[in-house]
């Protein structure tokens, strides 16, 4: 039953919770660590710095109110959004569209777990195309592979060679999307902006992101509607949230 997964789940919950209590703190400088690991600091020049921040962060220009009327949070919320109503979209119906193909659902249960591992490797590959490219680019990039692999995913109905290759492209790209409307925030806006920046710009990602089940599971259960067609428009957006990314400025506005 659903019972014992979700038993599992809320002891690592409470594990993790326990162990941000007494582990985390908001500063790495809290824990005695340099920024981004920089051992080329001193920790005296480390908590200077720190403390020089967080009295910017008093009398920022960037409040709430700014972060609302600025092009750059918006074009980072509908940019990175996206993201998260693709994965969304795809994960929710991933046994439905496998069993639409004719594989039993046990074998699509199967497909979906191992994706899943596929999905870590992707979440590292994300992390160093960013570091790679930056995360502008990166972000634009993991685009095109969307893009790709929906488009396989959408000739599957032609050859199931199609369709296996497209989950394992999809899976990956679930497993490193998420981390870039974060990541993004921070390029843009920087460290000690990041807070405000988050507040109003992660209310966007979700409420794009909520639109996933609907846009490819909701238009595929309609009468004459098919996954081809939810894929189809899933890629649109990704395209159009591509060219969102693009004009997302590579200067950092904030601090």
């Amino acid at each position: 039953g659903f019972a014992p997964p979700y038993f599992v789940w809320a002891v690592i919950c409470l594990i993790v919770l326990l162990m941000t209590i007494f582990f985390v703190r908001n500063n790495p400088e809290d824990k005695g660590f340099n920024p981004d690991n920089d051992k080329e600091m001193t920790a005296e020049k480390a908590r200077a710095l720190l403390e020089e921040g967080l009295e910017y962060e008093k009398t920022s220009e960037w409040t709430i109110k700014k972060m609302l009327t600025t092009r750059h949070m918006w074009l980072i919320g509908v940019g990175t959004g996206p993201f998260l109503l693709f994965s969304v979209g795809v994960m929710s119906t991933f046994v439905t569209r496998a069993v639409s193909l004719g594989i039993e659902q046990n074998i699509a249960i199967l497909l979906m777990s191992v994706t899943a591992l596929v999905g870590l490797l992707g979440s590292y590959l994300c992390g160093w195309l960013d570091t790679r490219f930056g995360t502008r680019k990166a972000a634009i990039l993991l685009y095109a592979w969307i893009v790709v692999g929906l488009i396989l995913n959408i000739l599957a109905s032609h050859s199931m060679v199609f369709y296996y290759i497209s989950i394992f492209m999809l899976a990956a790209a679930i497993g490193g999307a998420n981390n870039f409307p974060m990541s993004m925030i921070s390029s843009v806006f920087g460290r000690y902006d990041f807070a405000n920046a988050y507040r109003t710009t992660w209310p966007v990602v979700q409420i794009i992101g909520t639109f996933g089940f609907a846009v490819v599971g909701g238009l595929a259960s309609k009468a004459g509607g098919s996954f081809e067609q939810s894929y189809l428009i899933v890629l649109v957006i990704c395209v159009i949230a591509a060219v969102c990314t693009f004009f997302i400025t590579k200067e950092k506005v904030g601090r």
